[in-house]
């Protein structure tokens, strides 16, 4: 029995789910072009270039964001490098400056050369004119963030190649990147600048890098299934989706005050809802299978069903925060999920639970065992300013500073 109880307990043959969901999609931003040169008349041939540096980096990259036919992984990240790197040059009053990793983006330029207005990522509304060149390069990161995050949503949701799915979590992971960097500007640099658009508030931002990651996750277990590691890491990385996917649930930004606030905040609170619980229960079953399959240790079946049957409940809640998800979205097809890894995970606790019936006829012990500690294997690289552009010269900051700086007081006599 111990020896035909053992082949049952195996992984098996596993595949990448059909497709990936990734919830509700977020709206891509929208921006109105911006002259910078327009509020400052430059008649220097460096602080000119520097101004239509600017605009024409910024036009670039609001181009490639706002649309979803380009391959992000590729065309994102160089025009997003140019237009910081031009940036630089209206955030700082040095060369020198612009160049130190931890600069202060202290320059009076920031507030003179152009107001700019974002769509909200949140509903797709129009926010309010700020005019503040810091505040729009935290609305550009965003922005390009929310462009990988919807690449990587359209690669996951085909059929679960190999390919698709490195390539939506690299796009993913530049993305977190980016989200990290606009975060660490908010509030501290922008200040009481990021309150007038409340997408680019704190809560707000915190909540879309928990999603990023939380989705990178999921993406990096299913690859851990996939090859067949080992029963324990397999959980602890399914523990650090569930936790990633609970965090984010408890923030969703979202205000109920409107009816699409509400509608966007139901939609993503049982969309996360349904995540965590799903992975909360993959994670307890492969925990079960670790405990029933551990030949160095003396078989224990009392806690392998414990975690069994935690698993079950888990994966009767996930099942109905889906059943909301679904009618609340509209969404037509089941989430795969809940399908095809859903049923395996009833198929390996039903199979625990049987053997030991028929074998050991261990009762279920009252004593809970923890949680897997949670594991993250996400291979992020932090996001810096890039260095000054080619017209970002100490001639053209000089120059432009002119327009903007106070008159010297005269000298004493």
């Amino acid at each position: 029995p111990e020896k035909m109880a053992a082949t049952h307990i195996g992984l098996g043959s596993i595949e990448y789910p059909s497709h990936f969901h990734f919830g509700p999609p977020l709206p891509l931003r929208r921006t109105s072009p911006v002259v910078f040169s327009k509020r400052i008349t430059s008649t220097n041939r460096a602080g000119s270039a520097l101004l239509d540096a600017c605009t024409s980096s910024r036009d670039r990259l609001c181009t490639i964001t706002g649309n979803d036919q380009v391959d992000p992984i590729a065309a994102v990240p160089p025009v997003v490098s140019e237009y910081l790197g031009n940036l630089r040059g209206l955030l700082v009053t040095s060369v020198e400056a612009a160049e130190g990793a931890e600069a202060k983006f202290d320059s009076p330029l920031r507030s003179a050369c152009g107001k700019f207005v974002w769509t909200q990522w949140t509903d797709g509304s129009t926010g309010t004119q700020v005019g503040d060149v810091l505040f729009d390069a935290a609305c550009s990161l965003v922005s390009a963030a929310i462009c990988l995050q919807r690449y990587a949503c359209a690669r996951a949701a085909k059929k679960g190649e190999e390919e698709d799915v490195k390539l939506a979590f690299r796009a993913l992971v530049i993305a977190i990147s980016y989200v990290t960097f606009a975060e660490s500007l908010v509030p501290s640099t922008l200040g009481g600048v990021a309150a007038l658009s409340p997408d680019m508030q704190p809560q707000a931002i915190k909540f879309l890098k928990q999603v990023l990651t939380a989705q990178a996750q999921e993406l990096t277990l299913a690859r851990a299934e996939a090859v067949g590691h080992a029963l324990l890491l397999v959980s602890k990385l399914a523990s650090e989706a569930a936790r990633l996917y609970g965090e984010a649930s408890i923030s969703v930004p979202f205000s109920a005050a409107t009816s699409s606030g509400k509608k966007n905040q139901l939609q993503w609170k049982s969309y996360l809802d349904m995540k965590q619980f799903f992975f909360t229960a993959e994670s307890r079953v492969y925990q079960a299978m670790e405990m029933w399959s551990d030949k160095d240790k003396e078989r224990t079946p009392g806690p392998a069903i414990k975690c069994s049957a935690l698993g079950m409940a888990s994966l009767d809640k996930a099942v109905a925060a889906a059943a909301v998800y679904t009618k609340a979205s509209k969404v037509s097809e089941p989430i795969p999920q809940m399908q095809s890894t859903g049923r395996r995970l009833k198929l390996q606790a039903d199979t625990i639970n049987r053997t030991n019936n028929l074998v050991h006829r261990a009762p279920m012990p009252a004593e809970v065992p923890p949680m897997p500690e949670p594991q993250c294997t996400i291979p992020l690289s932090p996001f810096a300013m890039p260095p000054p552009g080619q017209d970002c010269t100490q001639d053209a900051i000089t120059d432009l500073l002119k327009f903007v700086a106070p008159p010297e007081a005269p000298a004493a006599p």
